[in-house]
């Protein structure tokens, strides 16, 4: 059997990456809207954003 090689390269975050930045900000504007089917089941990232921002909302209350 022949293997390949495969190379990974570590990239730590969006930042600085062209097109990235631009794609972050819309899916988070896009998540503040909220599923459009009322009968849809939320997400796991949807319910751990959600309660993030109720996190921090309520931190910079107190």
């Amino acid at each position: 059997m022949d293997t390949g090689n495969v190379t990974l390269k570590w990239n730590s975050g969006h930042k600085g990456i062209e097109g990235n930045e631009l794609a972050d900000s819309l899916a988070k504007a896009g998540a503040e809207f909220g599923p459009y089917d009322p009968n849809s089941k939320p997400t796991a990232a949807g319910l751990k954003a959600h309660a993030r921002s109720e996190l921090k909302a309520s931190a910079e209350e107190w």
